[in-house]
């Protein structure tokens, strides 16, 4: 049984780890596998996916999404 700061370094590993697989194969099963660490790290911070949830929706209000494809380049 890992610690709390063992199991937060495994899952952020094990995310690093998802993302270049996904990055490599581009299948929806890697999703799925980044989606499953994704939860686990959240829940691991104490978060509720329902809560998660409404902060997503939030910024999504106030930010906005990619569903559209637009892509903003600022000039600083």
């Amino acid at each position: 049984v890992l610690s709390d700061e063992e199991f937060s370094e495994y899952l952020s590993r094990k995310l690093n780890e998802e993302v270049q697989e996904f990055l490599s194969e581009g299948t929806v099963e890697e999703l799925v596998d980044i989606y499953e660490v994704l939860l686990a790290i959240i829940e691991h911070m104490g978060v509720t996916p329902e809560s998660f949830g409404i902060l997503r929706n939030q910024k999504l209000l106030e930010r906005g999404g990619f569903s559209k494809r637009i892509f903003l380049d600022f000039i600083h």
